[in-house]
């Protein structure tokens, strides 16, 4: 499933989506979070609400784009636990 995340914080989707057996949740362009998800989209902060809804699904962020502070917005955004950040 490949979804903007405006779609995806609407209440009626999340109901669905908590039927649903997913095996992770991925982000892409996840810089957007810091970059955008403050004042343009904030749908893309908000989407740490679904670490809360859905504690047990590994998360994913991807970005090609993220400097040290960038790296640290998506953490805490996002709400992830000791997460292991790779950088290549």
């Amino acid at each position: 499933l490949y979804i903007a995340p405006e779609r995806l914080m609407l209440d009626n989707f999340l109901e669905h989506l908590a039927n649903w057996n997913l095996a992770m949740l991925a982000v892409d362009e996840a810089h957007c979070i810091s970059q955008w998800g403050h004042d343009f989209r904030p749908e893309y902060a908000a989407l740490g609400q679904l670490r809360q809804r859905m504690p047990q699904i590994p998360f994913m962020a991807l970005t090609a784009t993220a400097d040290d502070t960038t790296r640290r917005d998506i953490v805490r955004l996002l709400g992830l636990n000791d997460p292991l950040i790779q950088v290549s």
